[in-house]
């Protein structure tokens, strides 16, 4: 805290000339040098007036109206802040109604588009209809005509036989799960030829999966086929074993899409496993793939034994703090207003505390001096110095007085 300012007569403003004028009950009208002199006259009848030090406190008033004006620039400053929220928040309003026009807009005219289509789609089936029904009879006793019968490949299997159409395999997905719907349309399109088999399965490899047969010199032997594309499967595993142990989220990658990758390479890399296990190796891997390590922790500790679950409660703590993060933002401009207020509220009090105490009526001026280490200008509650009780002894032996709690009175 700072300390009193000490001046001499000639160093005196005005206002501290009226200050000790108005103290001693003298007139207060006149120049500098008038009052000045008017002073002077006066502590002639007490002490020198050029050595008299004169205790000048500071001015409370000009700094309650400095911090009066700080505050009147930062409550309009909080004011056009406001305004500005408020205009954004009108046009963020405004946009979403505009949204919500455009998405009305769009369903009328899907809506629109799907009944074209519906209408489209009944009359192809009539007219499917009415071409059956005069198209001729085939060989083989299908009511369809002969050239629908044929596979639009290149190659051409036997009329008739075509009831279910096998799906495409490009790898996407593991060759044991593949066969077993390949054997199912096998087994309702009654292919009981191996050679049917081999060229049906031919004609639906697509991709990677199409150029593993070529090493095969028979393609009409399906037992071959299978064999190759098996160990290729074998070998493709290790592959996403491997990419399921080494997967991490991508910086724009969500945490739904992390999953669906992950559950895709766990049923490519154990396309035989029970439920169970693949349950396990989603949840294991979806949660060390994480990228956050706040949250791959959290959600290791929640304890969730599977993905789905993880990927919830991962969610819902990415939601809750957020949530958090905003409300605490948004408390912050009211914590500083209130911490202003009390700053100013205890600059008061120590304006006050400094504020320079005189008797009313008082004619004679005093000086205060500490009466722990004997300089003039501060009290003892103020004093840097180790108390020093000697010191007291010696001015109660020369004084006859025992020092005050704030010093002692020296004229």
């Amino acid at each position: 805290m700072a300390s009193p300012i000490m001046k001499q007569l000639d160093q005196l403003l005005i206002k501290e000339l009226k200050q000790e004028l108005r103290y001693r009950g003298l007139k207060l009208g006149g120049s500098k040098e008038t009052l000045t002199a008017r002073l002077r006259q006066a502590l002639i009848e007490e002490e020198d007036p050029d050595s008299y030090q004169f205790e000048v406190g500071p001015d409370i008033t000009e700094l309650l109206g400095k911090m009066q004006e700080k505050m009147d620039t930062l409550d309009i400053g909080i004011r056009t802040m406001q305004d500005k929220i408020d205009t954004l928040d009108s046009g963020i309003r405004t946009e979403l109604v505009s949204v919500n026009q455009k998405i009305t807009t769009m369903e009328i005219t899907m809506n629109q588009r799907v009944d074209v289509v519906e209408k489209d789609i009944e009359e192809l089936k009539v007219q499917v209809r009415e071409g059956l029904s005069k198209a001729p009879v085939s060989n083989t006793g299908s009511m369809l005509p002969e050239g629908l019968v044929k596979m639009n490949t290149g190659s051409m299997l036997p009329e008739g036989l075509v009831k279910m159409k096998p799906p495409v395999f490009d790898g996407s997905v593991s060759w044991s799960v593949y066969r077993r719907q390949f054997e199912a349309a096998a087994k309702v399109n009654k292919w009981g030829s191996e050679e049917e088999k081999a060229t049906a399965l031919v004609l639906a490899l697509r991709g990677k999966a199409s150029e593993v047969v070529q090493s095969i010199p028979n393609q009409q032997d399906y037992a071959a086929l299978v064999q190759a594309m098996e160990h290729e499967d074998e070998h493709l595993q290790e592959v996403y074993r491997v990419q399921l142990k080494t997967r991490q989220q991508r910086v724009s990658e969500t945490l739904q899409e992390l999953k669906t990758d992950i559950e895709r390479l766990a049923h490519l890399a154990y396309p035989t496993a029970a439920q169970e296990f693949l349950e396990v190796i989603v949840t294991d891997a979806f949660i060390d793939a994480v990228r956050d390590p706040e949250l791959k922790k959290v959600i290791r500790v929640s304890g969730k034994r599977k993905a789905s679950e993880a990927l919830v409660y991962a969610l819902s703590y990415e939601a809750a703090k957020n949530a958090s993060i905003n409300s605490h933002h948004g408390r912050r401009l009211e914590v500083q207003e209130e911490d202003l207020t009390q700053v100013l509220r205890r600059m008061t009090e120590v304006l006050e505390e400094y504020k320079p105490s005189r008797s009313q009526g008082a004619h004679r001026a005093t000086r205060v001096r500490c009466w722990n280490c004997g300089e003039s200008g501060h009290i003892q509650r103020m004093c840097r110095r180790t108390p020093n009780q000697q010191e007291a002894t010696q001015h109660r032996s020369e004084t006859g007085a025992w020092p005050g709690a704030n010093g002692y009175q020296e004229n």
